[in-house]
């Protein structure tokens, strides 16, 4: 539950349009990710977000890259995770 916190809170920095905090949130993200047993899974569904993400006009300029970071946190397992949150964390652009 920790893990999708963190991420719905990396989707109300933007909405709130606190860019500068993004970076470092990402970064916390993935350490307490590798921290995770490889078999890990997130228990957590992300249905609801994402489609809160897909109608919110504040988060236009960033709803491909949230979706995209949601997306990475529904991986099979530790590793395919923090290889898409990899990805996410190269395109995130403030």
């Amino acid at each position: 539950m920790k893990i999708a916190l963190r991420a719905i809170e990396i989707a109300n920095l933007l909405a709130l349009q606190k860019t500068e905090l993004v970076p470092g949130k990402i970064e916390q993200l993935h350490e307490i990710m590798a921290s995770q047993p490889e078999d890990f899974t997130v228990d957590w569904p992300f249905t609801g977000t994402k489609d809160f993400i897909s109608h919110h006009e504040t988060l236009v300029p960033y709803r491909t890259w949230l979706l995209q970071l949601f997306e990475a946190l529904e991986g099979a397992n530790r590793q395919a995770i923090l290889v898409a949150l990899q990805q996410a964390r190269t395109h995130f652009q403030p």
